[in-house]
């Protein structure tokens, strides 16, 4: 079942279902809802996940404690598990996949890039410049990425590629208000 449900996502045509404090993702057969596993933390290492994506044949499961699960999404076994303070984690609340990079959204201030086939570091994305307070959601399209701050009431958008900091969309300008995805 569902114990405090925090994010999904759609892959292979079933939903996959992030439990925050069951530390577990349930999948559902995408066309009739139908219950098919719950995986499980002994088997993805979960702890406190926030939020999931797919890329290739696996899961990436964000854990609020500072880690990235990679899941085999065939078996929902572990493939590995990205962690350690080489990648800059600070509470990753969201995550993206663009090109062959995986994007990591930390509510500490920043966003991590890395390769999603080997989980190589890429580069840490922080810094005043780029506004960051209290990030909550993120997107990559078209060669830019966009992250809302909740408690900053705007929008950042830097350039995927160089990481280079674009504008700040604010709340005075475009009458935002907390955005959070």
């Amino acid at each position: 079942g569902f114990s405090t449900p925090t994010a999904m996502a759609v892959y292979g045509g079933e939903l996959f279902v992030v439990n925050r404090t069951g530390n577990t993702v349930t999948e559902l057969n995408g066309s009739t809802g139908l219950w098919l596993r719950t995986i499980s933390s002994s088997a993805g290492r979960f702890s406190t996940p926030t939020a999931i994506v797919g890329y290739g044949v696996d899961l990436f499961v964000a854990n609020r404690s500072g880690s990235v699960s990679e899941i085999d999404a065939r078996t929902g076994g572990l493939v590995r598990l990205i962690a350690g303070s080489g990648y800059g984690f600070s509470s990753p609340t969201a995550l993206a996949v663009h090109s062959s990079d995986l994007w990591v959204l930390n509510a500490g201030g920043s966003v991590t890039e890395i390769v999603a086939a080997s989980g190589a570091w890429v580069r840490t994305i922080a810094g005043a410049s780029y506004g960051f307070n209290h990030p909550s959601a993120m997107v990559v399209a078209g060669g830019q990425a966009w992250v809302t701050n909740s408690l900053g009431n705007s929008v950042t958008e830097f350039d995927a590629s160089s990481g280079a900091w674009i504008r700040t969309l604010t709340s005075s300008t475009y009458q935002l208000k907390g955005p959070s995805g």
